[in-house]
């Protein structure tokens, strides 16, 4: 009876560690499934923010040619202005002499 007895618990001891077994397992499962997703979003971040980059160095060309080209203006129109003021005194002397 000693006997049966020991062998019924160490079954129950087999039985509790596979039952411990199977929700460790489950919860693994969960975890990868998480982790699979999260894998997924992070790949379409990447892939997203690769689209971006690509995007952003002729983004950033075109803006640099703008600020440069907006940079050769404002030095012509200083120019000009430099050369207007001489020819807009003479033309009020002029204008004051008639």
């Amino acid at each position: 009876l000693a006997a049966l007895e020991r062998e019924r618990r160490e079954e129950l001891g087999r039985l509790d560690a596979a039952r411990r077994a199977e929700h460790r397992a489950a919860e693994i499962i969960r975890e990868q499934r998480t982790l699979d997703r999260e894998a997924e979003a992070d790949d379409e971040a990447l892939a997203e923010t690769d689209g971006w980059l690509r995007a952003w160095e002729s983004t950033r060309d075109a803006h640099r040619q703008r600020i440069d080209a907006a940079r050769e203006a404002l030095t012509r129109a200083e120019t000009l202005r430099a050369e207007t003021g001489p020819a807009e005194r003479r033309l009020d002397a002029a204008r004051r002499r008639d």
